[in-house]
């Protein structure tokens, strides 16, 4: 028997469950091989628009966080928080930490902030 020359694809536009959003964000995780996604790759590989899971949880992070990923790019981010990774580098190195450091472990805040 021959495959029907039809595709039955989504209607856009149509009502999205919490549910597919988050496991669509899980089925980008893993095809990245990455416990995060960022909203860049989602909206390359993602089956709905990344604001969708925005407008849903209230924010990109959030929606991750749902997921049981990791929050892909985090912003105010407390002087505590950054003196904090600046004290584990500087322990882990024994020394003040390079700018370049802060891009790879131990640290778990880049340069930006």
């Amino acid at each position: 028997m021959t495959e029907p020359s039809f595709k039955l694809s989504r209607v856009s536009g149509a009502p999205v469950s919490d549910d597919e959003l988050l496991a669509d964000l899980k089925r980008v995780a893993l095809s990245l091989n990455s416990g995060t996604v960022p909203q860049k790759k989602y909206g390359v590989l993602g089956s709905f628009d990344y604001s969708t899971v925005i407008r849903r949880f209230g924010s990109w992070n959030n929606g991750l966080l749902r997921a049981g990923l990791s929050v892909s790019n985090e912003i105010d981010i407390s002087d505590d928080r950054l003196f904090e990774n600046l004290l584990v580098l500087w322990q882990h190195f024994g020394r003040q930490p390079r700018r370049s450091e802060l891009s790879s472990p131990p640290s778990t805040i880049s340069q930006t902030p």
